[in-house]
């Protein structure tokens, strides 16, 4: 998951959408099914550029749950959960050989800043943050770019206030 890749392939499935809008917009081209047949394309070229920016830690996106099972269908990465039920938010990981993402998730009708640390199990690296997360929506906390070998990390410290 090269971040530079990540953020091409990101514009690629941003240039997609643009050309199935176009297409959408054609009056006369298409029938009232393939209109329906494009803006269902659409709509997972649009997931898929959500994700990729999400997943890929490229851009700081918030994916909603429908996003992130459309697109994650179409690139099958493995999903994980990590931490559910303790925290006012889910974390779950999402990976793809060596890489490995974690990701925040609301699964709840609050929308909420949520602040947390994480750290790896010596103790060697850590870190923590703070992101908004809407309700039912899913973002990027920390993924293992910088450090490959480092695979799993422990989040604690979760606080969570509403928006």
């Amino acid at each position: 998951m090269d971040k530079d890749e990540s953020e091409r392939q990101m514009r690629q499935a941003g240039d997609l959408t643009d050309e199935i809008q176009r297409e959408i917009n054609t009056i006369g081209k298409y029938t009232a099914d393939e209109i329906s047949d494009l803006k269902s394309l659409k709509k997972s070229a649009d997931a898929l550029e959500t994700y990729i920016g999400s997943v890929g830690g490229c851009a700081n996106t918030i994916l909603t749950k429908e996003e992130f099972r459309i697109a994650n269908q179409l690139v099958g990465g493995a999903i994980s959960n990590e931490v559910s039920g303790k925290y006012c938010v889910d974390f779950i990981t999402v990976s793809f050989d060596k890489y490995i993402v974690y990701l925040g998730e609301n699964n709840t009708s609050e929308d909420f800043v949520v602040s947390y640390s994480w750290k790896v199990s010596d103790g060697k690296n850590r870190g923590n943050g703070s992101m908004g997360l809407p309700a039912g929506d899913l973002r990027h906390i920390y993924d293992n770019r910088e450090i490959p070998n480092q695979k799993r990390i422990v989040i604690y410290g979760v606080a969570c206030k509403i928006f």
